[in-house]
């Protein structure tokens, strides 16, 4: 009878603690997602869609992580018809799968977002490097 009450603790343990590892997925003290839009000076590198609701994430790099590991396709496809980023530059909201962005840039680790190339090409030169992608090259982009 005592092996059975133990037994049962550890399927309860098992059963309860399972669903909180798998549901941490790729967030990390780096890559988190809020349920609120960034509205200070880092709304310009973050990623907010509407993902059965408002979802953001801290920063473009961490939104295609989470979204290349974390969704579903259903979800995937919600995540590159909603998202939005914001233009580097000018600040506005942008549609994310019509953005430009700016990678491997000299002395910076984030993702940059532009509405026009031009404007990354200008960034490109001003920081001495970088590569500018599209939204469909940036979804499978690996630093």
């Amino acid at each position: 009878m005592q092996l059975k009450n133990k037994w049962s603790v550890l399927m309860f343990l098992v059963l309860f603690l399972l669903p909180i590892a798998v549901h941490a997925g790729s967030e990390s003290a780096e890559c988190k997602k809020l349920s609120y839009k960034v509205t200070d000076s880092p709304k310009n590198y973050s990623v907010y869609a509407d993902i059965y609701g408002i979802i953001t994430f801290t920063d473009i790099q961490c939104a295609i992580q989470i979204r290349n590991t974390d969704l579903c396709a259903t979800e995937m496809a919600t995540f590159d018809a909603t998202a939005k980023v914001y233009d580097i530059v000018s600040g506005r909201e942008l549609e994310m799968s019509k953005s430009f962005f700016v990678v491997e840039t000299p002395g910076e680790t984030r993702i940059t977002a532009f509405e026009r190339k031009n404007d990354a090409e200008i960034h490109i030169t001003d920081k001495g490097g970088g590569r500018i992608i599209t939204f469909d090259q940036l979804t499978n982009y690996a630093p």
